[in-house]
């Protein structure tokens, strides 16, 4: 919901084409960047990392080796 927001603030900097005064030829670009940024993290958060979780943890079957198992340990 808050980046529905932050992109429809962003959004009128990005759309006037009419901008003119201090700073209007930066505006128009970080509009661009900002409205571009949250776009792809929330893609990227709510698309490719459960799918990512998916693919490397399905039903337990990646085992990571115990590092901490008594065969494993140390004898001093």
């Amino acid at each position: 919901m808050m980046q529905y927001a932050k992109v429809a603030h962003a959004a009128p900097s990005r759309i006037d084409d009419r901008a003119h005064g201090r700073g209007a030829e930066v505006q128009k670009p970080l509009a661009t960047v900002v409205i571009g940024g949250i776009i792809s993290s929330t893609i990227l958060t709510l698309l490719v990392l459960p799918a990512l979780y998916r693919m490397f943890h399905r039903h337990g079957d990646l085992k990571l080796p115990d590092f901490h198992t008594p065969e494993n340990s140390v004898q001093e």
